[in-house]
This record gives structure tokens, C-alpha cells and sequence, in this order.
């Protein structure tokens, strides 16, 4: 955190891999002589927490068959996905509907040797070469967003294609998705795993491309989110950043309502005196109480492969409802870089 302050991303991101891999253990792809850590142990630390939910089971059950399907994962795990299946089927109502639950012993046996684990850390290959798209007038995308009011303003087509592919599997073929987050999508976090070079050169490149907004703010935090089709997502909020960068990277074939699947962000920001938990973690009722008749002058942004909405940290903003299909592949899967501080 305090190499982040000092805005020295890529130390930061070093310090936070370590962590990953003590919290999480070294990713089973990685051969031994090809361990960055060396003076690390091989396994986690820590026990793993064994807080769970019905669709953090669903994802893992999910992405452990995405990645036997593909060759990837470990023969000795195949047979984890007909545990995280026996451990649905038995599963109570109540079990279901839990935000949250913790696992027992015998069900916790049954898949430790995926749960919380970095099972795979799928590199994005990327290289030195530009991250973000060569064709957008980004001198343009500046002057929008400083002229907007609201500030806020949609990017299209912000990654190079093969760039925007190259991160779409690092998040599909990566097991770092192990925070449990509202009703119905996961969280994969700089300091857990989700610190791959190709995003931080993507954070990087949006300072220098932007840099009367960004130039002089730097990447405080980033994430991805991981949905699940038939739950809910973020409810109305605020961040605690001065500019926020969320972009999406699905494919739209997975989405079956075009106008929707993205963000709605409401044109009246979040007041300058209330504190970090009031405007990041209220209750839906308060937010909408607040908004009052400001609740109908929004702006929808529906979700689109490669587009971005760069935007004001301090206007509430919320997840569109969602009809995305049926599959593990067409999982709605969006990147929020925060830049600055504020709120």
C-alpha cells in the first residue's frame, strides 16, 4: 500500500504476487524451476477460509470443467468437479439463498485441493508492446470528458483486439476469483493474484494517453468482477477515487439484451461530507431515499466487448440488470481501474 502511494505500480504489484502466493500457494502450472519465489513455501500459510456461497461453488465447479476441457487442468483434479457437484446436490434452500455460509469439514475436505487454491495463474503473454488502441482519438476522449457534465464518457473499442483476448483468458483460465461479493458476483484483486503485466501496462498507457485526467493520478487500485447470469450485481454506490475506468471485456454474443448488461451511473454525485461507508457500502433504500427524484436522470451505458466508461468516482452508479447466456464463457467479466483519490 505504501509503494502504491508512492505511485511505484509495478513494485507494488511485486509485493502483492508474494502475498497471492502466501495466501494462496503456487499456482500448479508453474514448474518448480520456474518459481519466482523460490524462498516461498509451496503452500499456503494460512488455512483457507472456508466461507462460501452457492454460486462461488458454481463458478469453481465451472472453471475447474473450462479448464479440463481444455487441456489445462492437472489430472489429479479432474474428479474436484464431481465434488463441488455433490456438494450442490446436497446443498439446503437456506444454503442457496446464504450470501454467505461456511463450509464443513467433510465438505471442505471434499474440495481442498481446489478451494482458495491458485490452482492455475494463466499468463497473459503480453509483451512490451502498446496495450490500448492505436486508432482512437484519445486527445478527443479528453476533451469530451473535461467538457462533459456529468464527467462522464464512453470509450469504444479501448483495448487492441489481441489485447483485449489475451486478458479475456487470463481471467477465464486464472482461479483467483475468491472474494465473495453481494448476491451473485465474485472478485479477483491486485493483492490475491489479479496483477498480471498486461494490466498494469493497461493502467499505465491510460495515464500517459489521458494525461490532463489521469497524468497526474495514480492507479490506486484495480479488480475484476465475475458475474453470475442469473443473480444480481453492484448496487448504488460511490468510489473512493477521483476518476474511475470500468471497461468490460466479454464477448457480445454472450449478451442477450444489447441495451442493457453494463452500467447505469446517475447524474448526481455522492455529497463531498459523507464518509467512505456511506456512499460505498449503503443500503440500496438509502442511495435511492438520497437521489429522490434525481433517481430517473442517469445514463445508461449497455455493456459492449472493449468498452469503456470513463467517469466521476464520486457519481453513484450501479450494474444494469443483466441477460447474459447460460456457460462459464458468457460470464459478464468487467475491469475497474481507480485512479486518484477523492470521494
Amino acid at each position: 500500500m505504501a509503494l502504491i502511494d508512492a505511485d511505484l505500480l509495478e513494485e507494488a504489484a511485486e509485493a502483492y504476487r508474494r502475498h497471492a502466493r502466501l495466501l494462496h500457494g503456487r499456482p500448479l502450472n508453474m514448474a518448480p524451476d520456474l518459481d519466482p519465489f523460490p524462498d516461498l513455501p509451496i503452500d499456503p500459510v494460512k488455512p483457507i477460509s472456508r466461507l462460501t456461497c452457492w454460486h462461488r461453488l458454481v463458478h469453481d465447479r465451472d472453471q475447474l470443467a473450462h479448464l479440463r476441457d481444455q487441456d489445462l487442468l492437472p489430472p489429479s483434479l479432474v474428479g474436484q468437479i464431481a465434488a463441488y457437484q455433490s456438494i450442490l446436490d446436497e446443498m439446503s434452500e437456506d444454503e442457496r439463498q446464504a450470501i454467505s455460509f461456511t463450509l464443513s469439514e467433510d465438505r471442505y475436505r471434499r474440495i481442498q485441493p481446489s478451494y482458495g487454491r491458485l490452482v492455475r495463474l494463466e499468463p497473459s503473454g503480453w509483451g512490451n508492446e502498446p496495450a490500448l488502441s492505436g486508432t482512437l482519438d484519445w486527445h478527443a476522449m479528453e476533451e469530451n470528458y473535461l467538457s462533459a457534465e456529468p464527467k462522464a464518457v464512453t470509450i469504444d473499442g479501448l483495448l487492441r483486439p489481441e489485447a483485449r483476448t489475451a486478458l479475456l483468458r487470463h481471467c477465464h483460465n486464472s482461479t483467483y476469483w475468491f472474494e465473495i461479493k453481494g448476491a451473485g458476483y465474485l472478485g479477483a484483486y491486485l493483492r490475491e493474484g489479479f496483477s498480471d503485466p498486461l494490466i498494469l501496462r493497461i493502467a499505465t498507457e491510460l495515464r500517459q494517453r489521458l494525461p490532463r485526467i489521469l497524468g497526474s493520478l495514480p492507479l490506486k487500485m484495480t479488480w475484476a468482477y465475475s458475474y453470475e447470469q442469473s443473480m444480481v450485481g453492484i448496487n448504488p454506490h460511490a468510489d473512493f477515487a477521483a476518476v474511475n475506468v470500468n471497461f468490460w471485456i466479454t464477448d457480445d454474443e454472450a449478451n442477450a439484451d444489447p441495451d442493457t448488461g453494463g452500467l447505469v451511473v446517475f447524474k448526481k454525485p455522492a455529497p463531498k461530507d459523507w464518509s467512505f461507508e456511506r456512499y460505498n457500502t449503503a443500503s440500496i433504500s438509502s442511495i435511492y431515499e438520497f437521489l429522490g427524484a434525481d433517481r430517473d436522470d442517469f445514463l445508461r451505458v449497455p455493456h459492449r466487448a472493449n468498452r469503456a466508461l470513463l467517469f466521476d468516482s464520486r457519481l453513484l452508479h450501479e450494474t444494469d440488470q443483466m441477460n447474459f447466456k447460460p456457460g462459464f464463457t458468457n460470464r459478464r467479466i468487467n475491469i475497474t481501474m481507480l485512479f486518484g483519490e477523492g470521494g
